[in-house]
């Protein structure tokens, strides 16, 4: 995963079909790890660091948004959330915006990321706005 391509999903250059599908692989391999009994299964993370991105809490908005609007599922948001925590050249805005990010990840850790909680986070996020 490229985190240009992170980028142009978020900033709507770059279709959530398009985006799924040239990251299909490793979608399917997270999909195929996570899958029933594999409780605390360690699940690689590939991320390409293509570019310097700075992670805003509109972004963060817009990547929720995917989960509510059914352009995304859980595990691929999940991904990206890996994805930009692991990368060197993602920077955030705003500790909020870092602190958001993180219920994006691991449902064994955090539990289930919902739609209601993007939907949340989006309103948090405009009332700060």
């Amino acid at each position: 995963m490229k985190l240009s391509d992170i980028s142009g999903l978020i900033g709507g250059q770059i279709s959530p079909a398009s985006f799924r599908a040239s990251n299909a692989e490793s979608f399917t391999e997270r999909r195929s790890l996570l899958g029933a009994n594999r409780r605390g299964q360690v699940v690689p993370v590939r991320v390409d660091e293509d570019k310097d991105f700075e992670l805003t809490a509109r972004g963060l908005a817009a990547l929720c948004s995917l989960l509510i609007n059914w352009a995304l599922d859980v595990l691929e948001l999940a991904y990206i959330a890996d994805a930009l925590q692991l990368a060197y050249r993602v920077t955030y805005s705003d500790a909020g915006v870092r602190d958001f990010l993180d219920e994006l990840t691991d449902p064994e850790v955090n539990g289930p990321f919902t739609v209601a909680r993007a939907e949340a986070i989006v309103r948090e996020i405009s009332r700060r706005a």
